[in-house]
């Protein structure tokens, strides 16, 4: 008898290839000195009688993405009462080491159907996946189908662009996914998160850009300001706040992150957003330690995403300026007939408000006229306002409105005056 309380069996523990038995309830039965060495374990009986459900295992496709189920091979083996074949896993070994293995467990079906035991055999395939300068097919293709598709159905506006771009991201693989977008005045960014596992975190990303007291440099600044895309797959969390600037680290120790649980490991990915040869932008994924961590196969496909983003967005923005350049002109050109055409001022007055109301889309404006001097030496004035024709603004009351005399709504928050 050994150290796990069976009879050694020579023949196991020389089969070619590592080997685990488990039995009909998913437990280990026995393990060869091949499958103790890829698993990291120093003796059998520190694997006997483990459950397969809690042996830590993070199923992936062939091209590293993570398995939706992330169900072990030997209990779907025991469910399915088929052979599992071609299993990828990323599996920690218990110094804290990851490895990569491809797996095929066979069930041993007894006469009535049912599997009395699962025979598991492992294959070290670490180096393979972990090898940059091998191609890993499929790898991103399917995220960059899946953004171009919704790129071609997003209206031609910035925002909405990002919003589906990060939006369709997230659904793809979990994490905050932010995108940033260079204003008319590149000293401001306009940014859109999304995490569709937890919308809170992204809504707090999104108000950190627009608080008063939010930082100005960020890892999406130092991407601008760069050029070079940011990679960290897997830091501990305290020490990717050491690598952050101390009015970042102010701010978020001042508004904590509306997190569910304590983050111990973090991976970052920033890229920057091309168009006509400028950088327009950022993309970035911020997400917990996965069982997929980031490496420069995913810098290259967001990388592309990022490309294709920054055009769409350049594109919509050169859309959006010529429409409101349009709608200027016309402002203008209603304006200039208005004045040629008739010399009541009170209707002239009345088009040019009008325009100004449409073409700002606020609630009311008004012109003060100033009048020649009387003959006690002072100057009246009158008062022009203009009112919407599609809605009233004398419903409700927070205040005075010189415009119509009667009390202001609370919609009424801007006001034009010429």
């Amino acid at each position: 008898m050994d150290n796990t309380g069976r009879a050694p069996d020579p023949e196991f523990d020389e089969l070619p290839g590592a080997v685990i038995a488990y039995d009909e309830h998913g437990r280990v039965v026995r393990a060869n000195h091949a499958a103790l060495e890829i698993l990291g374990f120093q003796s059998e009986r520190e694997l006997v009688g483990s459950p397969a459900v809690g042996a830590g295992w993070f199923r992936t496709d062939p091209a590293g993405w993570p398995d939706a189920e992330n169900l072990h091979p030997v209990l779907a083996a025991i469910r399915s009462g088929r052979a599992e074949r071609h299993v990828i896993a990323r599996v920690t070994r218990p110094d804290g080491a990851e490895v990569w293995i491809q797996a095929e467990a066979v069930p041993h079906v007894a006469g009535t159907g049912v599997p009395r035991g699962v025979l598991l055999s492992l294959s070290d395939v670490t180096n393979i996946l972990m090898d940059a300068r091998l191609p890993r097919p499929r790898y991103g293709d399917e995220a960059l189908a899946e953004v171009t598709m919704q790129l071609a159905a997003a209206r031609l506006d910035p925002h909405a662009i990002l919003t589906t771009v990060t939006s369709a991201l997230s659904r793809l693989r979990p994490g905050t996914w932010i995108a940033s977008l260079l204003n008319k005045d590149p000293r401001t960014v306009r940014v859109v998160a999304a995490n569709d596992s937890d919308p809170l975190i992204a809504r707090y990303v999104e108000d950190m850009h627009i608080s008063a007291t939010s930082p100005m440099f960020t890892i999406s600044t130092r991407v601008l300001e760069s050029g070079e895309p940011v990679l960290l797959p897997s830091v501990p969390y305290e020490e990717f706040l050491g690598t952050l600037r101390d009015d970042v680290r102010e701010y978020l120790s001042k508004n904590e992150p509306p997190l569910t649980e304590p983050i111990r490991y973090i991976g970052v990915m920033v890229v920057p957003m091309h168009a006509r040869g400028a950088i327009v932008g950022t993309l970035g994924l911020y997400e917990r330690r996965s069982s997929n961590p980031l490496t420069e196969h995913d810098v290259r496909w967001l990388q592309a995403i990022a490309d294709r983003t920054g055009l769409a967005a350049d594109n919509a923005q050169l859309y959006v300026d010529a429409i409101s350049r349009l709608e200027r002109l016309t402002a203008l050109r209603n304006v200039g007939l208005a004045i040629t055409g008739s010399p009541d001022l009170r209707l002239t007055l009345g088009v040019i408000l009008d325009q100004v109301t449409t073409g700002l889309a606020i609630d009311a404006a008004d012109v003060l006229l100033l009048e020649s001097q009387t003959r006690s030496g002072t100057t009246s004035s009158k008062l022009w306002a203009a009112r919407p024709p599609s809605r009233s603004i004398t419903r409700a009351c927070t205040g005075s409105c010189r415009a119509c005399g009667r009390p202001r709504t609370q919609s009424q928050r801007r006001r034009s005056r010429t």
